[in-house]
């Protein structure tokens, strides 16, 4: 999912590694963590902040629709939020390429 990388609104994946039991990523770090959290938290998000948030994860989708590439488990945990309150997805396990 190298194609993706390097747009403002997604996460990359810049290596991983497993052993016997576990596997590990290596990804950019996000300051603010994830969207379920935010969202626990914060309980109601204002309508501005939803309606940001929202354009920004449509143009994440878009970036990588636009590169032949699904993103199959769109979800608040895999929804990234920055410190500057910008949204972003992981490029992770959740993409496949056709």
């Amino acid at each position: 999912m190298e194609k993706a990388a390097g747009h403002p609104f997604v996460v990359s994946l810049a290596y991983a590694f497993q052993t016997k039991y576990k596997l590990y990523m290596v990804m950019d770090f996000v300051q603010g963590g994830d969207f379920f959290t935010f969202l626990r938290k914060v309980g109601r998000m204002r309508e501005s902040w939803a309606k940001l948030y929202i354009c920004e994860i449509a143009l994440a989708l878009q970036h990588m629709h636009d590169l032949d590439v699904v993103y199959r488990d769109l979800k608040p945990e895999v929804s990234e939020r920055s410190e500057a309150k910008r949204a972003s997805l992981d490029e992770d396990e959740n993409t496949s390429h056709y």
